[in-house]
């Protein structure tokens, strides 16, 4: 088991940073009896962003208490992984696949667009710029 001395608090062994300060962890020689749940990923982002503090906002508001590996500033690029505690786990994942959907941000990897996709709608902005300085050129006299 593992102890954040800034904290004050134990973790499972599977992490070598806390969750909640990002700080190091000892082993705990206090307590040897003292065994804590082990906790699982729900969750990867690629930074810390405020999306990050939605989904844990999210996840408590049914009543589960996520812990995060790094508390970092926003744009930060350090990977950021959300964990729950192990009996939560099965709960996290059915909320997460039942309430989240790819129209308000929370995308999993197979429900991110295609890169075709991506081409397109650039494409079309590009087009509608274009029509844009048209109408504003001939507006102006220009052309």
């Amino acid at each position: 088991m593992a102890y954040c001395r800034d904290c004050e608090q134990y973790f499972s062994d599977q992490l070598e940073e806390c969750p909640l300060c990002g700080g190091g962890l000892v082993e705990d020689w206090q307590s040897p009896d003292f065994e804590p749940e082990p906790l699982k990923v729900v969750k990867e982002f690629p930074n810390y962003s405020p999306e990050v503090e939605v989904f844990l906002s999210f996840l408590r508001s049914f009543g589960i208490e996520p812990q995060i590996n790094r508390f970092r500033a926003g744009g930060s690029s350090i990977p950021v992984q959300i964990f729950v505690r192990e009996n939560d786990y099965q709960k996290a994942m059915e909320i997460i696949e039942s309430e989240i959907n790819p129209g308000n941000g929370f995308q999993t990897e197979e429900d991110e667009p295609a890169e075709e996709d991506g081409f397109r709608k650039q494409f079309i902005v590009v087009v509608l710029l274009l029509t844009l300085l048209f109408i504003f050129l001939k507006i102006m006299g220009i052309i």
